[in-house]
């Protein structure tokens, strides 16, 4: 290429840089509509369904307005502000921004249709009397987000301004509602209306600080509800990650004497021990290691059955005795415990289980009686299935028709899952320490938890719980495990049986009064 060439191609290249910097120093500075449509997302975003094809989030359409302050004179920027000002719509914040020397500011993002329905109109007149010129103060269409159930917030999740997911299901599955495509759950939000309401009213009435209900259909492992209380209303302006902080899924606690179902189990198949044979004598205190361990009461000789229908401590300590415990450790990994659930959702936490290598010489015993480990509800509910399902591990499902890795483990043996379920009858007995799960003509399986919280400066708080119990429906061939943590009532009850237990039995009673799967 000779010089004369290369120098009219080197003008050329420089003449269309300077053109395409120019173009975005213009459009920076001077954005025309077009230019403004463009930089607002507008993707129609996938809804958001329950298991009946209830909607529960929805693409809908919001105003956003914005004003020029560098184009408008100071007459027009009081005027504009006089009027805004009367609808008490705008922060004043807001308002204020509109006598900077900015080129470009935002009045407001995602506001109501309705609500500012007047606004559009006095700013299209004041367009058509030529007051206002174009690009001067306007209003665009911005699409968002409603959701219409707020007990389902915490699941759901939310989107940020420019409607990208930041929570929950929202966010698990952004890219994929990001396209236009639709979710489908496998809650229903009928039964979590309920679940939510009766949990409301149980932390209320105990002043609990907050709580969780978990359902799960046994046969696929569908979530049929998760919520927790208290939720928010994702339709206002929120910030700030404890909005989205979701108990169900990421809240660790230590679940107490509902771990005893677990250690039994691995008890049972071991060898230590089998159903109908008193093996042990519950004086109500053994001492391990200079350290008291108690129970409410002396429960003489005890039996596998006993210790669950009573939740013997003193009796689950002697037979934690026999454990091994990398035996131990596995048995419990296997069930679920120390890592992440299987599912694609935002916020989920592992839990903790130490390795035994940092295990003291209290652990084992203190991991049986459900102390020294932290489970989420979510892990919890999980876990119990397996005793549901005949001891056989299958991956949950949260979104219908969806596929996923459907794997099936056999963690407990059979008989020892079927041993299980009829000592966990007697704890709804009249000797077992949940009478308060007891349903009328429905035979329930279940399990109390009343779990200490650990201070951070050591031990226990004396007069803080976790309130949990766990129950089974019907007892034989369990179509539904259903779970309920209440965390730190302060109301004066503060076990598993007196708390978390009724709250089971009022959900199970609504859902037989609307119907809903009870076979």
């Amino acid at each position: 290429m000779n010089k004369e060439r290369f120098g009219v191609f080197f003008f050329f290249f420089l003449l269309f840089f300077f053109f395409i910097e120019a173009r975005i120093i213009i459009l920076s500075l001077f954005p025309d509509e077009k230019f403004i449509q463009n930089i607002v997302n507008n993707r129609q975003r996938g809804k958001i369904l329950d298991r009946n094809g209830v909607e529960l989030a929805i693409s809908k359409d919001f105003f956003s307005i914005y004003v020029r302050p560098k184009r408008l004179s100071e007459e027009k920027k009081y005027a504009i502000y006089n009027e805004l000002s009367k609808t008490k719509i705008f922060s004043e914040y807001d308002l204020k921004n509109i006598f900077s020397e900015k080129e470009f500011v935002w009045l407001i993002r995602k506001g109501d249709r309705d609500k500012l329905k007047y606004v559009k109109e006095w700013i299209d007149k004041l367009k058509e009397k030529k007051i206002l010129k174009n690009d001067e103060l306007d209003v665009i269409i911005e699409k968002g987000r409603f959701y219409p159930y707020q007990e389902l917030a915490l699941l759901i999740g939310n989107v940020s301004i420019d409607n990208d997911g930041i929570a929950g299901i929202e966010n698990s599955y952004n890219e994929f509602m990001s396209s236009g495509s639709n979710i489908q759950l496998t809650v229903d939000k009928e039964l979590s209306t309920i679940c939510y309401q009766e949990l409301e009213k149980a932390i209320v009435g105990n002043l609990a600080e907050s709580g969780s209900v978990i359902v799960i259909e046994n046969r696929t492992m569908e979530i049929l509800a998760m919520v927790s209380y208290p939720s928010y209303d994702p339709n206002q302006k929120v910030s700030g990650p404890h909005y989205f902080y979701f108990p169900a899924t990421s809240y660790i606690f230590e679940p107490g004497s509902i771990m005893k179902v677990f250690s039994m189990a691995y008890a049972i198949d071991r060898g230590l021990a089998s159903k109908g044979t008193p093996l042990l004598y519950c004086p109500g205190e053994v001492l391990v290691n200079e350290v008291s361990f108690r129970c409410f009461a002396p429960h003489g000789y005890v039996s596998p059955e006993t210790i669950i229908q009573k939740s013997c401590n003193v009796g689950m300590i002697q037979l934690a005795d026999k454990f091994r415990r990398d035996e131990f450790y596995n048995y419990l990994l296997n069930l679920g415990f120390g890592k992440e659930p299987a599912l694609k959702l935002y916020g989920l936490e592992k839990g903790i289980l130490r390795e035994p290598t940092k295990w003291s010489v209290l652990s084992k015993y203190m991991i049986s009686i459900g102390q020294e480990i932290g489970v989420t509800a979510l892990q919890l509910a999980i876990s119990s299935t397996i005793i549901a399902r005949n001891g056989e591990y299958k991956n949950p499902v949260l979104i219908r028709n969806s596929f996923y890795d459907n794997v099936n483990n056999q963690i407990i043996k059979p008989q020892t899952a079927n041993n299980l379920l009829e000592m966990m009858k007697k704890v709804i007995g009249e000797e077992g320490t949940a009478l308060s799960a007891r349903i009328e003509g429905i035979s329930i399986a279940g399990k109390t938890g009343t779990g200490q919280i650990a201070n951070p400066k050591g031990g226990y708080y004396k007069d803080l719980y976790n309130a949990v119990f766990v129950g089974f429906l019907p007892a034989e061939n369990p179509r539904y495990t259903i779970l309920v943590v209440i965390h730190k009532p302060k109301a004066g009850k503060n076990t598993g049986g007196a708390v978390a237990a009724p709250v089971f039995a009022n959900i199970v009673r609504r859902m037989i009064i609307n119907g809903i799967y009870i076979e």
